[in-house]
């Protein structure tokens, strides 16, 4: 492929242009306008915006890559002068506490002059200050526009000595999310269990959904059986979202989600269920988390493939001379030879 050489960039923003080792370095790439589906990577990372560190003083030098759909590339150096900073020199450190929360810390000499505290410009609009050189903030990222968003803070001392800047760096899922038709939600989920007898009998599914910041609620639920005559045949329902134990996600860890799905959705029993929690982001995109199990429904043939089930099954229906084997007897069974029983 003959690659064409084509005028893709814009502009390049390096900020701080002389960092110390170890500082943080925002690199922001626009594109022109008639570019603007060009593919970006600084460094070797995809994307647009990217904050780099380097360890060492001296001459540094940064690969910008951009191409078009087509054939046509563009490629960039720039040089950044890498200093070493005294101990006492001005510097803030940043440290991530959580998906859009950062703790930054004043760093330097001590401060002597008077003055109402340390001024905080945190690069979003956000000007604060503080009595102590130290600050929580949260970040807003529906607005970034940008897989990695970025700002510079500065932080001035009390007294009008000497101001500091760092680079803040943090993952935008908002920004992930606007890019495909769905949004998947994690989740992991255990074996079916019954509820209820006759017409109120339900299979309920314990799932654990991945906490998510931008699908704070589910509305809707829709479930699949897979037929036990015929795991080919596939049967369908759409649950309201009262058949869930709870709509609502945390923003962060695992949250417990208990769908009941009744047996009177189904037109013969299933053997299998697939159950997918219906949300939407908070820009209006679905959002789905999906789940599966097997389950043992009543009064209905299966076929056993594990021949050591199989003999139990035959010695308890020889044993108890009834047709149909339960749970207790297949556990009696397995405690006399000392062994697990396979659960079905």
């Amino acid at each position: 492929m003959v690659v064409e050489r084509k005028e893709l960039i814009e502009s390049v923003s390096i900020d701080p242009e002389r960092p110390c080792r170890g500082q943080g370095v925002r690199v922001i790439v626009s594109l022109k306008p008639e570019a603007r589906d060009a593919k970006v990577a600084i460094a070797g990372r995809a994307g647009s915006a990217a904050v780099l560190h380097f360890d060492r003083r001296g001459r540094r030098r940064i690969g910008i890559v951009a191409r078009d759909w087509g054939s046509g590339m563009q490629i960039e150096k720039r040089v950044v002068r890498v200093r070493d900073c005294q101990s006492e020199e001005a510097r803030i450190e940043v440290q991530p506490i959580a998906d859009t929360r950062v703790a930054l810390r004043w760093t330097g000499a001590p401060q002597d002059g008077a003055g109402s505290g340390y001024r905080w410009d945190l690069g979003d609009g956000s000007v604060v200050t503080t009595q102590e050189p130290f600050l929580v903030h949260d970040y807003a990222l529906a607005s970034q526009p940008r897989a990695t968003a970025s700002w510079i803070v500065e932080a001035q001392p009390p007294g009008g000595g000497p101001a500091a800047r760092a680079a803040v760096a943090i993952a935008n899922p908002w920004w992930l999310a606007s890019r495909g038709s769905v949004h998947w939600l994690r989740a992991r989920s255990q074996p079916f269990a019954r509820r209820g007898a006759g017409d109120d009998a339900a299979d309920l599914l314990s799932m654990e959904v991945a906490g998510d910041a931008i699908v704070p609620r589910l509305d809707r639920v829709s479930v699949r059986g897979f037929a036990c005559s015929d795991l080919d045949r596939v049967l369908t329902a759409e649950l309201p979202v009262s058949t869930l134990s709870r709509d609502d996600l945390r923003r962060e860890g695992w949250t417990a989600v208990e769908v009941a799905v009744p047996r009177s959705v189904w037109a013969e029993p299933v053997c299998r269920i697939e159950a997918r929690l219906h949300g939407r982001t908070v820009r209006g995109k679905p959002a789905i988390a999906m789940a599966a199990a097997e389950i043992a429904p009543a009064n209905a043939r299966r076929r056993v493939a594990e021949p050591a089930l199989l003999d139990r099954l035959r010695e308890a229906r020889t044993r108890f001379g009834r047709g149909r084997i339960s749970e207790a007897d297949l556990r009696m069974l397995a405690a006399e030879r000392g062994a697990s029983p396979n659960r079905r």
